[in-house]
């Protein structure tokens, strides 16, 4: 699969994954636990390409290397997306 799909992909189905598993948790229902761990699997494996993709652009100043892997760790949805619409642009290495 090529990155340009596999990126919003891990990202929708780490979304999805994380909000049903929590809401099949809340209501007591069976099945939480899979999409929870299916809803981290999908973020850890988004964030470690996002990671290796930011470091690799070597033209990124450090400071904006470092707020990437802050956002990207504080608020990973809104920075995932971010990061995705700016790497689509151009703006990172391919």
């Amino acid at each position: 699969m090529r990155k340009e799909s596999l990126l919003p992909l891990l990202l929708l189905l780490s979304l999805i994954g994380t909000l049903v598993g929590a809401f099949f948790k809340i209501r007591h229902q069976p099945g939480g636990d899979l999409g929870l761990l299916l809803g981290l699997a999908c973020s850890l494996a988004y964030w470690f390409i996002a990671f290796y993709d930011v470091m690799r652009a070597r033209y990124l100043p450090i400071p904006e290397r470092l707020m990437w892997v802050i956002g990207l760790l504080a608020v990973p949805y809104v920075a995932g997306w971010l990061y995705y619409f700016a790497w689509k642009r151009g703006r990172f290495a391919r």
